[in-house]
């Protein structure tokens, strides 16, 4: 073998390795590994295409509605994050089969879960009838509600039906995500509004009951501040009724004859297990020393467990 041939061999055999490696990359880098999958589009190609709908599902001055609560609800069923009447689980890096109307076939997508973003990503795979393209379905607080985001994009075909459909498609989509919601939402017995300058539920209890204490849901403090959930957040204490404790957080105390508005509160956050030392009525209170801009409330549920 002559050595221009020989360099020549061995130049395309390093070729050959290097294209390999850089498409094991590739794929190494797709969602799931799956090299079907395009997460990234051209704004200019002509067959383009992205929409955003947007659904309230609740209210946050419900108790119980809140990011965590809606995004799991989201994923205990397939049919809450795409056009389906699949009841199954949603899995990350699983594959689910549609059917888009008409003679396409199956209609194939892979689903990725952002935990920490509270968010999906739908991906067609090639046999899906509109590929190239993405769903991305964020549950977000917005103007004082749990909203769904709804944020898709691609380059398959039908790009104009595809924007002007998008808000009935995902409206179904919603509307059974929110009448699973509603009939999931806990029932409150005690709500501490957060608009109260105090206490405005109390509970009678007896020296040495057993006292279980848990709060859920949240409270919009003021117009700057943003939302906290019963443990409170890091805001300053200029308006704290207590420094030591965070603002929104709430409190409780066991009422006695006499006592000063701001006597005998202890922590409660987002739940404690106490033994009364006193009688008396139980009383709660948010750390927020001007109310008047806040909205929502929190959830207490007391269980009384007895001195036993």
């Amino acid at each position: 073998m002559n050595c221009q041939k020989s360099s020549f061999l061995i130049i395309v055999s390093s070729l050959i390795v290097a294209i390999g490696a850089f498409c094991e990359k590739a794929i190494a880098l797709s969602p799931c590994n799956d090299n079907q999958l395009q997460a990234s589009y051209n704004s200019s190609s002509s067959s383009y295409h992205e929409y955003t709908v947007e659904n309230k599902v609740c209210s946050i001055d419900l108790p119980g509605c809140t990011q965590d609560f809606v995004f799991n609800i989201m994923l205990s069923q397939v049919r809450f994050i795409a056009p389906t009447d699949q009841v199954t689980p949603v899995q990350n890096c699983k594959i689910t089969i549609l059917d888009i109307p008409g003679p396409f076939g199956e209609d194939p997508i892979r689903t990725t879960v952002n935990q920490n973003q509270y968010s999906i990503t739908n991906y067609t795979r090639e046999d899906h009838a509109l590929h190239p393209g993405i769903v991305n379905r964020t549950v977000i607080e917005k103007d004082g509600h749990i909203v769904i985001s709804t944020f898709g994009e691609g380059e398959g075909i039908l790009p104009t039906i595809n924007e002007n459909q998008a808000p009935d498609l995902w409206g179904d989509v919603d509307r059974g995500l929110i009448r699973e919601v509603r009939l999931r939402l806990p029932t409150c017995t005690n709500k501490i509004s957060g608009a109260y300058q105090f206490a405005n539920e109390s509970i009678s209890v007896n020296a040495g009951d057993k006292i279980r204490i848990r709060a859920s849901g949240s409270i919009r403090l003021g117009l700057f501040a943003g939302s906290a959930s019963p443990a409170g957040i890091s805001y300053g204490t200029s308006y704290n009724h207590f420094s030591n404790a965070l603002h929104g957080h709430l409190l409780g105390r066991i009422f006695q004859p006499g006592m000063q508005d701001l006597e005998g509160w202890f922590s409660v956050g987002n739940g404690i297990d106490m033994v009364a030392e006193v009688s008396g009525m139980l009383e709660f209170l948010v750390n927020d020393s001007d109310p008047q801009n806040n909205s929502g409330a929190f959830c207490v549920e007391i269980e009384n467990l007895g001195s036993g």
